[in-house]
């Protein structure tokens, strides 16, 4: 397998995380983000078969030369291009190891998950689980939309 199983749990250096319903849902980025590849290098996927995979993005039609550098950086002209994504894995993981991370995540959230859950009860959700399919219906449950 080269690819990781849809849905998938994205958790970033920022412990930010994000359900990914599938590799589509990665197939654009903006420009700044590939003239930087620490952006995505500490994003780890947790897929439904248990197994923790990386990412890299590219972009074909992409040049990073000067001009590029400085219109993106800039915010002038920053445009959404199609990237290539190239899969890495990195493992099994075990559901408790993942549990831990989200609680973690939860902890040191910003109001952005725990928007409209109260932070200890979403926690509580998050330990009472026994599958990821449900870890994923309960990070849905929080983030519409995604």
């Amino acid at each position: 397998m080269t690819n990781p199983t849809f849905p998938a749990i994205c958790i970033d250096r920022n412990y930010q995380v994000d359900v990914i319903p599938n590799e589509e849902f990665l197939s654009q980025a903006v420009t700044s983000a590939l003239l930087d590849p620490d952006v995505f290098a500490d994003n780890f996927f947790y897929d439904s078969d248990l197994i923790k995979w990386t990412h890299i993005r590219t972009a074909e039609n992409f040049k990073p030369n000067f001009i590029a550098r400085f219109l993106a950086r800039n915010m002038i002209f920053n445009p959404v291009v199609v990237v290539k994504i190239t899969w890495t894995k990195n493992g099994h993981y075990e559901l408790e190891q993942l549990k831990k991370l989200l609680q973690s995540s939860i902890e040191k959230d910003d109001d952005i998950t725990t928007q409209f859950e109260d932070r200890d009860s979403l926690k509580e959700k998050v330990q009472q689980s026994t599958s990821i399919k449900q870890l994923i219906k309960i990070l849905k449950s929080v983030a519409p939309g995604k």
